[in-house]
């Protein structure tokens, strides 16, 4: 029988920040004076705006490069 099973299913880098820091999505978003909507489209992958992410970056005390590899 074929498994069709893809590995883990594992948080993206800025969520992962964001938990191991104890944020909310709302902590994030008011300390980087963005909308909660933008820091969920940041950890699905959803392209958001330089600025978006750099915010979310600094709120994180974190390389921006790290937490949005590519971009």
């Amino acid at each position: 029988m074929k498994d069709n099973c893809q590995g883990p299913n594992l948080p993206s880098g800025v969520r992962l920040a964001r938990i191991l820091r104890g944020f909310s999505q709302d902590m994030v978003a008011a300390a980087a004076s963005i909308d909660q909507a933008l820091v969920s489209r940041a950890e699905r992958g959803v392209p958001v705006s330089p600025e978006t992410r750099r915010r979310i970056a600094t709120v994180l005390e974190m390389d921006e490069k790290s937490l949005f590899p590519g971009k």
